[in-house]
């Protein structure tokens, strides 16, 4: 009977996910953590955050906590420790940004999602191609990329734990988004040299970022479309942060190739996303995250380590080696002969 009833749970929960998504949202929206802070919050604070009732306040509260945001006791609620800085607008690892947009591109598309299904095509009203799309309104845009930044200013320290790159080399990071890949090991790798290349709009946050941080003479920015713009030649390594995952299998063969044909001999290339496991049955954000690439890309999905391994040894990468204690989060390293 207690099986049962677990299994009854996990489909009612996957069944109200929305309930999750929205709350989460209006949060963030409403930048109800923000005013929780440090110090955590009575409930009539939440209420004058959220601008309502202290009942509705109180029902939006209980979920947020039974979702693992929040903590309550003695009648104050407080943000755990490890969400702090993902969820608190003003943190330098602030993920809501992304999140927000999400909830304004894609929440009303979703509707549409047995459409999607039936033709094997993004969502009616979707962009094809990556989400960060020059057809973009600029608020959106920095919405996005500046939630990805919180993202991937996390997964850079993954990065910098696996990865060695020598004084004098040179690094190329392709789709660098906000920089924040590129930032963070120009600070590690002092003595090496770096370049990120992405789409004009995106540059214009990256160079805001980079300049802030006291980085625009380390690294250099390429404006360009990664499958057409020339790489700088004899680079020593190169950085696929989130990017690949927005392409089919074919188009990311021909970035692969192109990368390895802009290394230097014994050069080396870095992939870092969300990845399934060998047989796709998780982990669980992955997949959420392969629907998404799916609904909103012609041709994105996640793949597995091994997926990529035989993309990558197709093309002529040596050394392939999956680093996995970190997943959802797989990184990749590969060398070229």
């Amino acid at each position: 009977m207690l099986n049962r009833i677990r299994a009854l749970e996990r489909i009612l929960e996957a069944g109200m996910g929305n309930c999750s998504q929205r709350a989460l949202s209006v949060a963030l929206k409403k930048k109800l953590f923000d005013a929780i802070g440090d110090d955590g919050a009575a409930l009539s604070d939440l209420a004058q955050a959220l601008q309502c009732e202290e009942r509705p306040a109180h029902i939006l509260a209980d979920l947020l906590v039974a979702l693992g945001l929040l903590d309550s006791r003695e009648e104050r609620y407080h943000l755990r420790p490890e969400m702090r800085d993902l969820l608190v607008s003003t943190s330098g690892k602030y993920i809501g940004g992304f999140i927000l947009m999400l909830d304004d591109r894609l929440y009303l598309a979703w509707a549409s999602l047995e459409e999607a299904l039936m033709k094997n095509a993004p969502l009616s009203g979707i962009p094809p191609g990556p989400a960060l799309s020059t057809g973009e309104t600029d608020s959106i845009i920095r919405n996005a990329i500046m939630g990805l930044h919180g993202f991937t200013t996390v997964m850079t320290s993954m990065i910098g734990e696996v990865i060695s790159l020598q004084p004098g080399s040179t690094h190329l990071d392709l789709g660098g988004g906000t920089g924040a890949l590129s930032m963070a090991l120009a600070k590690r790798f002092p003595e090496v040299s770096f370049a990120m290349m992405d789409l004009e709009p995106v540059l214009k946050v990256a160079a805001d970022n980079i300049e802030k941080a006291g980085l625009a003479s380390r690294i250099q920015l390429i404006e360009g479309d990664f499958f057409i713009t020339p790489y700088p030649e004899g680079i020593s390594s190169i950085s696929f942060s989130n990017v690949l995952q927005d392409w089919s299998k074919e188009k990311r063969a021909q970035l692969l190739t192109r990368a390895f044909n802009a290394l230097k001999p014994g050069g080396m290339i870095v992939i870092v996303e969300c990845m399934l496991d060998e047989w796709h049955r998780g982990p669980l954000l992955s997949a959420l995250m392969s629907l998404n690439m799916f609904i909103e890309t012609a041709g994105g999905e996640s793949l597995s380590a091994a997926e990529y391994e035989v993309i990558l040894s197709g093309i002529g990468f040596m050394g392939i080696e999956t680093v996995s204690e970190f997943m959802p989060f797989g990184i990749i390293r590969a060398f070229r002969r």
